[in-house]
């Protein structure tokens, strides 16, 4: 289920849904999400390999991958950086849902 939610996310993120993205993670600033959204022409992320560990009430997990994306604006080439995903979990009425993502590069 925790698998199923991080396949949620790198969804939302490919196509630019700040509201797919929202349903996910309900704490997420969907506003400034979706102005960030709008500066791109097109973004793809790609998880290689996520280690999760899940407890009674929460979980944890760390992707590694890459992010590809073209700006909408200035230069149209398309922009690769190899990032980490650091997420918690917690299930809210069944549900696993995001409480934290934070990506790095």
């Amino acid at each position: 289920a925790v698998r199923a939610v991080l396949e949620q996310y790198v969804a939302a993120y490919n196509s630019l849904d700040a509201s797919a993205a929202g349903a996910i993670w309900p704490a997420v600033n969907q506003s400034a999400l979706q102005r960030a959204f709008g500066q791109l022409e097109s973004q793809t992320l790609r998880f290689e390999r996520c280690n999760v560990s899940v407890g009674n009430t929460g979980g944890r997990a760390t992707c590694s991958g890459q992010a590809a994306w073209v700006p909408r604006i200035g230069g149209r080439d398309p922009k690769r950086e190899r990032r980490t995903w650091h997420f918690e979990l917690a299930q809210n009425e069944g549900e696993w849902i995001i409480t934290r993502a934070e990506a790095r590069r």
